[in-house]
């Protein structure tokens, strides 16, 4: 049996789909909260072997138009997404997703080759204080931004395997100015390493 599907529709209802659809379990169940606001052109591509389903195959791509996605409650809003995400039976790949977040550009690459390599997500991009302060989902991160002036460029590196994901963030904050008592107060132009990392287990994915 073969099913081929393609056309404009929108972003939310693809998640829906991604939900029912073994890439939940393949992507850790990572996009189980997301929200989205949007079209996307989608394709979509089943072969079904009768006497061997276990040999089954599911490809497609989902395209951004100017889209906007949160993956969860405690992740930044993403505006004016573009590019697109290629996905078959084993996980998917980002090809050239950029968009707006936390008042800067960003562009995202990787994805997942396979289940037992697990997600492996790379992010460059810029923050504004503007940016951090009006976004509502690190509100300790809003709060400090809130003596903050300018902006700084940053990395990221997203995994997940196993049901655990991994998110662990770089900046030098070059650029972005604090006024906060020392030692945490720095000029626009001074360097301070930045480095956080954050793990949700299992457990906690459904509770976001």
């Amino acid at each position: 049996v073969q099913v081929k599907s393609e056309g404009l529709s929108p972003l939310d209802a693809a998640l829906a789909f991604t939900r029912q659809s073994p890439l939940a379990d393949f992507t850790s169940h990572a996009l189980d909260n997301a929200k989205a606001e949007g079209l996307a052109q989608i394709t979509f591509a089943l072969d079904l072997p009768i006497d061997h389903l276990e040999q089954s195959k599911v490809s497609g791509h989902v395209g951004f138009q100017n889209s906007a996605l949160q993956l969860n409650r405690h992740t930044p809003n993403l505006k004016q997404l573009q590019g697109s995400v290629q996905f078959h039976e084993q996980g998917f790949n980002l090809d050239n997703v950029r968009g707006l977040g936390l008042g800067g550009a960003f562009q995202a690459t990787g994805g997942m080759q396979s289940v037992q390599q697990g997600v492996q997500v790379r992010v460059q991009g810029a923050v504004t204080a503007q940016g951090l302060q009006q976004d509502t989902a690190l509100p300790v991160v809003q709060q400090v931004a809130k003596h903050a002036q300018g902006g700084a460029r940053y990395s990221a590196e997203i995994t997940a395997h196993h049901g655990s994901q991994h998110v662990l963030i770089r900046s030098d904050l070059r650029g972005l100015s604090l006024q906060l008592p020392a030692p945490l107060g720095k000029h626009e132009d001074e360097s301070i390493e930045l480095a956080v990392a954050h793990t949700v287990l299992p457990q906690d994915i459904q509770e976001l």
